[in-house]
């Protein structure tokens, strides 16, 4: 039973607000987060430290494999099942990553999987006849879609190229076909002053370094994980190697990094004001825990949110 959904930008104080409510409510947490989901990648995606994961359980957290990609859909396909299959606990959605709190309110179009085929054809094409011509193709199948998308946006024009090729219907037609999970989920965005925000963030990547973030990002890479793996795309990490290689000091580092996440936590909030509508405002600060507390619902009779195995994750992780 979900009871709400947190989000926020990063650093703007959603982990600790989660924490602690999930201690009061007696719920689990959900993490809504598409970086701290990589198993291994520990320090440099703030992942909840062993003592926060006894105290309640975290899904979705460090569990899935490096190599592969976690989708929206995946992420809000794996919320539902849960749901079925345990729908007597209740939990909490926390976490900064907007496609995965949208695809819980409002839903995705129901898209097909990825046709390897098809996919590779296109990628033929864009090599031998350029980007031009796939937009131009797109333009002539699916005007609707070719106009929300910018000419630098190659890579979505050819997978709705891909769309359209496998289903015989425009990306567009899909799109409006979205249905929402968990619609009336009671949600919340978690507001703080950008200033404050980016001395948040300076603060949380000086910490992360001090913590051994190079010395994770070299380990990984030494124990087999490669370095054009999806997680090691996370913020920060193509830095941390750098640091590690002795390619760049640590605090030149800290200031690229914080640069980078203040400019993503900046994305954060234009999305979180245009893609969800519906969600409460809740201002950073003394008043945001009274005001959560008001928003969503407490559990009669729950004590702790420990009421699962530790480090459990998807609904069938033994």
């Amino acid at each position: 039973m979900l009871i709400g959904i947190l989000t926020g930008a990063t650093a703007s104080g959603k982990s600790a607000l989660a924490l602690r409510l999930a201690e009061e409510l007696g719920c689990e947490i959900v993490s809504a987060d598409s970086r701290q989901i990589y198993r291994g990648f520990r320090v440099g995606t703030g992942q909840p430290a062993r003592e926060e994961r006894e105290r309640v359980v975290h899904r979705f957290v460090d569990c899935v494999p490096p190599e592969e990609n976690f989708s929206a859909g995946e992420f809000a396909r794996e919320v539902v099942r849960l749901e079925k299959e345990d729908p007597g606990t209740p939990r909490l959605v926390a976490g900064g990553t907007g496609f995965y709190v949208a695809a819980l309110v409002r839903g995705l179009p129901p898209l097909p999987s990825a046709d390897m085929k098809i996919r590779n054809a296109l990628r033929d094409e864009l090599r031998e006849r350029g980007a031009r011509a796939l937009r131009d193709e797109l333009e002539r199948v699916d005007p609707e879609t070719a106009a929300r998308l910018p000419e630098s946006d190659v890579r979505r024009v050819a997978r709705a190229l891909e769309v359209f090729r496998a289903t015989g219907r425009p990306f567009s037609w899909w799109k409006d076909r979205a249905e929402a999970p968990f619609p009336e989920t009671p949600l919340a965005v978690l507001e703080r002053d950008p200033a404050e925000n980016r001395a948040l963030i300076e603060a949380r990547v000086r910490g992360m370094f001090r913590a051994g973030w190079a010395d994770e990002a070299r380990g990984l890479l030494e124990s087999g994980v490669p370095e054009d793996a999806p997680a090691f795309g996370s913020l920060g990490y193509p830095q941390a190697l750098r640091v590690a290689r002795g390619e760049m000091g640590e605090e030149e580092a800290i200031a690229e990094v914080t640069l980078r996440t203040a400019q993503y936590a900046k994305r954060q909030r234009t999305f979180f004001r245009g893609q969800l509508p519906g969600a409460r405002r809740c201002p950073a600060g003394d008043g945001a825990l009274e005001f959560l507390r008001g928003l969503f619902r407490p559990v009669p009779g729950r004590k702790s949110g420990k009421s699962a195995p530790e480090n459990a994750n998807f609904a069938d992780s033994p």
